[in-house]
């Protein structure tokens, strides 16, 4: 089976323990803007993780702006970080939050800022950072669809903007408070019969990374119900390594009545974590 995402999808992941030494004490490759976020954080351990964010991003658009165009891939494409490059070179480039609360990526030209043309997603995990990046690949954004709920109801709703959803879970007990307030009635169903197969900790995970990257990826977060995404991801796959398939419907009962597109990705488990990468279809 062929993904439906067309653009190339590049990603990084960040340790901090990792890093060559200096490249957090202090972040001399943060902009002036950038900067003044850096320092709002009121704790040190925020400030940090904040700026590994920034590091990975800022690293991961470097490098994938020097990659041949190639045209569509069937999975993600991992970008090693370069540590020959300079704070200022990355000082070049700006990380921000955009009017939908998704990143805003600027490159410095001369002395003016250009917004760059590419969607980019950022999680954070247990002091690791986790970025994915299309390059040229602008939000979707319009009119959120009209359609029928599961239930059969007509809807339509306001605008949507969606781009690329990245998230980084580690693999962790999940109490049963948490199936029943965040995951979706089938995907209880799907939890049930499927546990047999894999574990019942690893699955939880992966519904819940799914739902965050389906949720960053339409600019909401958990400012919509978390049982509004459904994703039942393939049998096959859980036993396998490298990157799967994921997709994601909406159930328009748990969104207020909006409707969102499709969205199709990648998930993989690497070592203790889930990464899981999605977009508009």
């Amino acid at each position: 089976m062929e993904s439906s995402i067309r653009p190339v999808i590049n990603w990084i992941l960040l340790a901090e323990t990792s890093l060559p030494p200096g490249w957090l004490d202090p972040p001399g490759f943060l902009a002036e803007a950038e900067q003044a976020v850096y320092q709002s954080f009121r704790f040190e351990v925020r400030r940090r993780e904040w700026a590994l964010g920034r590091l990975a991003a800022k690293k991961l658009i470097q490098q994938a702006r020097l990659q041949p165009a190639v045209g569509a891939v069937l999975e993600p494409v991992c970008i090693e970080p370069d540590w020959g490059e300079t704070g200022e070179e990355l000082r070049a480039i700006a990380v921000l939050p955009a009017a939908d609360q998704g990143p805003r990526v600027q490159t410095l030209a001369g002395s003016a800022w250009r917004d760059l043309d590419g969607s980019l997603s950022i999680s954070h995990s247990h002091g690791r950072a986790f970025c994915a990046f299309a390059p040229g690949c602008e939000a979707r954004t319009g009119r959120s669809f009209s359609g029928r709920s599961f239930s059969g109801r007509s809807f339509s709703g306001r605008s949507f903007s969606a781009g690329i959803g990245a998230d980084i879970e580690k693999i962790e007990p999940r109490s049963a408070e948490y199936v029943q307030n965040y995951l979706h009635p089938q995907e209880t169903f799907w939890l049930q019969q499927t546990a047999r197969l894999q574990s019942g900790v690893m699955l939880k995970t992966l519904l819940w990374s799914i739902k965050e990257a389906a949720l960053k990826s339409i600019r909401r977060g958990l400012a919509l119900d978390p049982r509004a995404p459904v994703c039942l991801p393939e049998l096959e796959a859980l036993q396998a390594g490298g990157w799967h398939l994921a997709r994601v419907a909406w159930d328009a009962h748990f969104t207020g009545g909006e409707s969102f597109p499709d969205l199709a990705g990648w998930w993989r488990r690497l070592d203790d974590d889930i990464l899981t990468i999605m977009g508009p279809i």
